[in-house]
């Protein structure tokens, strides 16, 4: 499973619901207003479970390249955002540690979901424990740049996600590649992912 559709969360707000990916998640004007615990870990909850997913899907199936980047060393692009070795901390401290020192919008977060929904139908990049972490931080790092007026340096993010500065800037540059350099949202995508925040924050 590339993509952010289809996911079914283990969080028990998501029980018996139809869901179609991470669109399904949010609904109410979000936008100016600060993401809050809940919603970091209803986010942190989907991307868990797209990494479980994927790993078990990947004992047993082979992954087809769905590349539409074209004269790309593709896999030497995805290989930036994997780690040797498992990240020492889990997919939600590592959000909440982003949100905490970034202070993002809910708009932008919804926005950080939508780029990774979207360089992962892009490339053939799986989402997995070896590269959730990167992914996450440079996607939120063009998020906030993309939908925010005030935001920090690439050296204070650096330090807020544990990498040097020389490897976030690598990371940010790589995912402009995967989104083919179009960070547009427009509002009929944005509002099918913001489309049921209300269920949520009740």
């Amino acid at each position: 499973m590339n993509a952010i559709t289809n996911i079914q969360p283990k969080h028990n707000i998501f029980n018996n619901r139809d869901l179609d990916g991470i669109k399904d998640y949010f609904n109410k004007d979000s936008k100016n207003i600060k993401a809050t615990n809940h919603v970091i870990e209803i986010v942190a909850d989907i991307l868990e479970e797209i990494v479980k997913d994927n790993e078990k899907n990947n004992e047993n199936e082979s992954v087809a390249t769905k590349s539409e980047i074209n004269d790309i060393n593709e896999s030497a692009i995805i290989s930036v955002f994997s780690s040797n070795k498992t990240p020492q901390i889990s997919i939600k401290k590592y959000l909440t540690r982003i949100m905490k020192y970034s202070k993002p919008e809910t708009s932008t977060v919804i926005i950080c979901l939508i780029y990774i929904d979207k360089i992962c139908e892009n490339s053939s990049l799986q989402l997995s424990i070896y590269n959730i972490h990167r992914i996450i931080l440079s996607c939120m790092i063009l998020a906030l740049k993309y939908n925010e007026d005030d935001y920090y340096s690439n050296k204070y993010y650096a330090k807020v996600g544990g990498i040097s500065l020389k490897e976030l800037n690598e990371l940010e540059y790589n995912i402009m590649v995967l989104l083919q350099f179009n960070f547009f949202v427009d509002d009929i995508t944005y509002e099918k992912y913001q489309a049921q925040l209300n269920d949520f924050e009740k």
